[in-house]
C-alpha cells in the first residue's frame, strides 16, 4: 500500500511540474548583424529609446509619453507605417556604457505577450560593431509559430536597415 501512495504522488508530482513548466515557458527570438561602423557610432543610432523611427523601417514615428527619455519607465508609443497600428513599449533597463537596454510591450498590435527584450551594441574589430536583439514572449492571438516568426521579422527588418545605413 505505501507502495502505491509513493507512486501516486511521484505520478502527481510529475504532473504538476509539467504543468507548471508548460505555463512557465516562452519562446523566444534572436538576430544579430555585423555593421561596417565603430560601436560608439551605431550606439549614436540606436541608443535613443525615443527615436526607434530613426532606424527602423517599419516604425513611422516614436513619441516619449510617460517619463524621461532614455530612464527606466519611460514608454514609448511606436505608431508603424502601412497601417497605423501602434505598440507601446517600457523601457526597463538603460545602460549607455554597456551599450545596451531593455524593454517590455505594454500594449500593442504584435501577436505576443509577457514580451521582454534586449538590445545591445559591441565592438567588432576594426571599425565595426556587433548589434544583437533578442526577446522571449508568449504567443497571443497567434500560434506560436506565427508570433516567433513576426518578432524575427521585426529584428531582421531593423538590422538589415541598420547595416544599409553603415554600408560603405
Amino acid at each position: 500500500m505505501s507502495r502505491s501512495i509513493a507512486i501516486l504522488f511521484a505520478a502527481a508530482g510529475t504532473l504538476m511540474l509539467g504543468a507548471c513548466s508548460a505555463g512557465d515557458s516562452s519562446l523566444s527570438a534572436s538576430q544579430s548583424a555585423t555593421v561596417n561602423a565603430s560601436a560608439a557610432d551605431v550606439w549614436e543610432t540606436i541608443g535613443d529609446f525615443g527615436d526607434l523611427d530613426g532606424w527602423h523601417p517599419a516604425v513611422a514615428s516614436t513619441e516619449i509619453t510617460t517619463g524621461t527619455n532614455n530612464e527606466p519607465g519611460a514608454q514609448r508609443l511606436l505608431t508603424l507605417g502601412g497601417d497605423g497600428g501602434t505598440v507601446t513599449e517600457e523601457l526597463q533597463a538603460y545602460d549607455a556604457d554597456g551599450m545596451s537596454y531593455t524593454y517590455t510591450i505594454v500594449d500593442g498590435v504584435l501577436p505576443v505577450a509577457d514580451y521582454r527584450s534586449t538590445i545591445t551594441v559591441m565592438p567588432a574589430g576594426d571599425n565595426s560593431s556587433n548589434v544583437s536583439w533578442s526577446g522571449t514572449f508568449n504567443a497571443a492571438g497567434a500560434d506560436d509559430a506565427t508570433a516567433t516568426e513576426t518578432i524575427n521579422g521585426v529584428y531582421k527588418a531593423g538590422l538589415d536597415n541598420l547595416k544599409g545605413m553603415f554600408a560603405e
